[in-house]
């Protein structure tokens, strides 16, 4: 089976535009304009469906890459992420010679070498990036949110759903071409003035 890329896609769209010409369906050329490039896009998204989701359930790391990446990551659309520890100042011990140790050592050895004991400084962060969560990134979804960025992306993931999008967005900015008897009437227009 032979994969094609995407020019081929394009050109298959023509191929299907010019068919619906010379079938009469297509006289006009805004309208086959617009069928081109819905086709064009439809196919475009058909072979490459992943491309608006970030690296799709596929992988290992797919829902860690899902979250992070894409069209709308996963991670806008999380209200509660989970917590870890990092630490900011690790715990020393100074005093005596060497004169720091920072090796993880306890209170009593730091105080039975006759050195200070420092405490290590920590705060609570919250894990926005899933780097290593396995799909487990978020504590609570916001609901209406996350409904909606699975809509998008199914939508953008299906090649009917985005061509029709296409078609239709196409249709309402491209202007109508004018026809012989407007031509007409204008230059009546211009030779009565």
């Amino acid at each position: 089976m032979q994969i094609l890329d995407r020019s081929r896609g394009i050109v298959s769209a023509r191929i299907w535009a010019h068919l619906g010409a010379s079938l009469g369906v297509l006289k006009v050329r805004r309208n086959s304009f617009i069928v081109m490039l819905s086709l064009a896009f439809g196919l475009g998204v058909g072979m490459e469906p992943q491309a608006v989701s970030g690296g799709g359930v596929s992988s290992f790391y797919g829902k860690n890459l899902d979250f992070n990446y894409g069209l709308w990551p996963g991670r806008l659309t999380c209200s509660v992420f989970p917590t870890y520890t990092h630490t900011v100042t690790p715990a020393s011990c100074t005093g005596f010679s060497p004169s720091t140790i920072t090796a993880p050592t306890i209170e009593d050895d730091c105080e039975a070498l006759g050195g200070t004991w420092t405490a290590a400084v920590t705060e609570t962060r919250d894990d926005t990036d899933c780097v290593n969560g396995r799909g487990a990134c978020c504590l609570e979804y916001n609901q209406g949110l996350k409904a909606m960025r699975t809509s998008l992306l199914v939508i953008m993931k299906t090649p009917y759903g985005i061509a029709v999008i296409i078609a239709v967005l196409l249709n309402l900015v491209l202007p109508f071409e004018a026809t012989e008897d407007d031509e007409e009437m204008s230059v009546a227009d211009k030779s009565a003035a």
